[in-house]
């Protein structure tokens, strides 16, 4: 549930919704969702083609949904967290970047 420019009520469902592991939560452009017991945070490229994608890009993304995070720490504080980069092209997601320590790693080939 994108609740971005939602109304309070609509935040606070959201948020709920998540909390219940009903749905995911999209906060400016990042999207959160529950994988294996984590919380997943994940950012997407802005490219149309994957390949126009760059670690660059990545590691400026997931900086950004770091900061985005923070203003969800009371309700992802329980799980630990994994930080990933996509790209969306349309019909699903390819994760090409991930948070690895200090370190962001390319993952697409």
């Amino acid at each position: 549930m994108n609740i971005t420019d939602a109304t309070p009520q609509r935040r606070k469902l959201g948020i709920e919704l998540f909390v219940d592991g009903t749905e995911s939560l999209v906060y400016e452009g990042v999207v959160f969702h529950r994988h294996e017991g984590h919380l997943v945070v994940a950012s997407y490229s802005d490219f149309i083609h994957s390949e126009n994608s760059s670690l660059r890009e990545a590691i400026e993304k997931i900086e950004r949904s770091k900061a985005v995070l923070a203003a969800f720490s009371a309700v992802s504080a329980s799980l630990p967290h994994k930080y990933e980069f996509c790209y969306d092209y349309g019909m699903g997601t390819v994760k090409l970047a991930e948070l690895q320590g200090s370190e962001v790693v390319w993952c697409a080939k």
